[in-house]
């Protein structure tokens, strides 16, 4: 297995390829996170906002869905910006296990 860190390198880069092949340039993306202690988890988020046409967004959210990449798409917002150009609003996530699962966790807590 890679690392967490292997693992997010790969998953940022496979977004912003994907992105590219729709013809959408992120420009600016954050990396939120979020534990999900009660599962073990780790969700990390990218953030970004991409100007485009009705067609790069469908080509882009296609290819997300083609992608053998564990990538989840938890919001989206689309605007008019102006005559046949959108601008999009996304926040894509991933999920990683982490160093103390659930089950762990819950051991630690028992006295």
């Amino acid at each position: 297995f890679s690392t967490e860190s292997a693992r997010l390198t790969a998953a940022m880069r496979e977004v912003k390829d994907l992105a590219a092949r729709a013809g959408l340039e992120p420009r600016t993306i954050s990396y939120p996170e979020e534990r999900l202690e009660e599962f073990g988890l780790l969700r990390r988020s990218f953030v970004f906002n991409v100007e485009g046409t009705y067609t790069e967004l469908r080509t882009f959210l296609h290819l997300l869905e083609l992608s053998s990449s564990f990538v989840s798409i938890d919001a989206i917002q689309v605007g008019e910006r102006s005559p046949g150009a959108l601008g999009v609003s996304l926040r894509l996530s991933t999920l990683f296990a982490t160093e103390a699962g659930p089950a762990s966790a819950a051991s630690e807590a028992r006295p």
